[in-house]
């Protein structure tokens, strides 16, 4: 079908390569719309049907690595947990450090920050009524101030920046899902009403209003990581991206707070964009249950499987008679809402079907299930970082005998302790045995062999692994060039897979900002690519340096 020129109506012969969506007849017309067209470039469209409501699909394939959005927030501010943090800078506000804001009173970790833009609306807001806000407890974790002060800076758009203010109101509040769960009528006592008296805008805002606008921050914020407490931020076009537990796009934030987000699984023509709003280190039942809370209902492949794409990933070892296989739920998609007894208790980490054997078929409730799991959690949590021996031996014991060797919880045990040997504790990667160091390459290759699986989007987890992988290998391979136990060609492999992984790792970190423990792990990959190209060039035979890095969190 022939397009039409966006220049001049004429027969298109040339397609716009980025987008798919914009027709040209010359190269010449093309370049000349170039300067109008860049804001609308995009490799997606926002579509729309009754399930998902808004959503973005491809408009062209899509390369696993490229960035297909890059989005500056409409409007950021604390969570609404109401931890009191600095108005400015988001950061944690103890009692001695606090600069009270001259004008509106309210407190910063310095005078700098009372003069930043984030400050401005509500600064304005309180000044202009000639109030002032009065925050004594910084030690209370439970400020209402804190809890309105996104909606306050999303209400100031409306006079202030009018089309920030319709694209506001153009996002879903979901406000029957929470009128239903009561999150509602919980806002309209705690915000609402507080913001209408306590900040005197009875006459400006009906309440209505500033009900649906609590709806958007909570259903549409992002909590960006930058901060301790995290802060949260509410973009446009990036809230029309839908959820998948096993997503094809993967998404970090700039140091100035740009969403970015990356495709990580190739995409053709037609496909759905989608991230993961939970946790996709988590089981069925637990990602579920998560979602639920956040008002969010998942229907995705892996969802649907009770295997999870064939892993046994929440899996538990059936113990009726000499049966060695292993329980499944029935009907994962089960919901609070939708289960068949009476009773008002969550189970998260079960949901609310039974579970069965998919070899011999006896059954469990539940509650039966859920109460298993949550003993094994308690025993994960009563070990410290470090307690190796201990961590080990419970990995020995429920491994196959009470969960599914592939079981997340054992994951989550796996991936712990190789992040940690070599790190924390007495011993250092180059002094830990030959056996810890086996050891921790092969938890490496378990938790990458699942996640390749599950959770290939998992971008932060796979890196952080396929580092400390790469680390291994070169550890191996300097000792066994020492001691001669390998020949060249061992040697030449192992060099060879070591700097594969740190390839990989770069692609997974690469776009992390360097504030986060992910980010200065990035920084070290790049050093050590170019130290290698750099070696290369000269002929060096220092193929691999070793690391110094601290230890972090790989977020399971």
């Amino acid at each position: 079908m022939v397009g039409v020129c966006a220049v001049c109506s004429k027969d298109a012969t040339q397609t716009c390569e980025g987008c798919h969506l914009r027709d040209y007849c010359t190269w010449e017309h093309q370049q000349k719309d170039w300067e109008k067209h860049i804001v609308t470039c995009k490799p997606f469209k926002v579509a729309r049907n009754s399930f998902l409501g808004r959503h973005l699909v491809s408009t062209r394939p899509i390369k696993s690595g490229e960035v297909v959005l890059k989005e500056a927030p409409l409007v950021m501010g604390p969570s609404q947990s109401g931890i009191p943090v600095c108005v400015g800078c988001y950061k944690r506000l103890t009692s001695p450090s606090v600069t009270t804001c001259p004008r509106c009173g309210w407190p910063a970790c310095g005078l700098e920050c009372t003069l930043s833009p984030q400050h401005q609306p509500e600064c304005e807001m309180i000044s202009t009524k000639r109030i002032k806000v009065e925050i004594t407890d910084l030690d209370s974790p439970q400020q209402p101030e804190y809890r309105c002060l996104t909606v306050l800076r999303c209400l100031y758009q409306r006079e202030h920046d009018p089309q920030c203010w319709d694209k506001i109101m153009a996002l879903e509040p979901h406000s029957e899902k929470r009128i239903r769960c009561g999150k509602y009528e919980e806002d309209r006592v705690h915000v609402a009403t507080f913001i209408r008296q306590f900040f005197q805008l009875e006459d400006e805002f009906s309440e209505e209003d500033i009900l649906k606008i609590c709806g958007v921050v909570q259903i549409n914020s992002y909590f960006i990581p930058l901060t301790d407490p995290q802060h949260a931020a509410v973009y446009d076009t990036a809230s029309f991206i839908e959820h998948n537990c096993r997503p094809n796009c993967s998404k970090t934030f700039t140091e100035t707070n740009e969403l970015m987000i990356r495709v990580a699984i190739p995409v053709e023509e037609g496909d759905h964009l989608s991230i993961s709003y939970t946790e996709q280190t988590w089981g069925t039942a637990r990602r579920r249950h998560h979602l639920a809370q956040e008002l969010l209902l998942c229907c995705c492949e892996r969802c649907k499987d009770p295997t999870e794409l064939g892993t046994l990933y929440s899996a538990i070892r059936c113990r009726s008679g000499n049966c060695e296989g292993y329980l499944v739920p029935d009907n994962p998609l089960v919901n609070l809402d939708t289960r068949d007894d009476a009773s008002d208790e969550q189970y998260p980490y079960s949901g609310y079907t039974s579970w069965s054997c998919l070899l011999c078929g006896s059954s469990k409730k539940p509650q039966e299930v859920y109460q298993l799991l949550k003993r094994v959690e308690s025993d994960i949590k009563g070990m410290g970082e470090t307690d190796f021996e201990l961590r080990e031996g419970l990995l020995s014991r429920l491994e196959g005998e009470v969960l599914h060797p592939n079981h997340y919880f054992l994951t989550e045990l796996r991936g712990g302790l190789a992040q940690t040997y070599g790190r924390a504790g007495p011993e250092g990667l180059t002094e830990i045995s030959d056996k810890r160091l086996e050891r921790k390459m092969e938890l490496c290759r378990q938790v990458l062999a699942l996640a390749d699986i599950l959770f290939p989007a998992e971008s932060r987890v796979r890196g952080m692994l396929m580092f400390e992988l790469h680390e291994s290998l070169a550890e191996e391979t300097r000792r066994g060039a020492d001691k001669g136990d390998m020949n060249l060609l061992q040697l030449k492999h192992k060099i060879q897979e070591s700097q594969h992984l740190l390839t990989g790792a770069e692609k997974m970190l690469s776009s992390e900002p360097e504030m986060i423990p992910e980010g200065e792990i990035a920084v070290e990959v790049k050093r050590r690519i170019l130290d290698q190209e750099a070696s290369q060039i000269n002929g060096s035979t220092k193929n691999v340096p070793l690391s110094q890095s601290k230890c972090v969190s790989m977020g399971m």
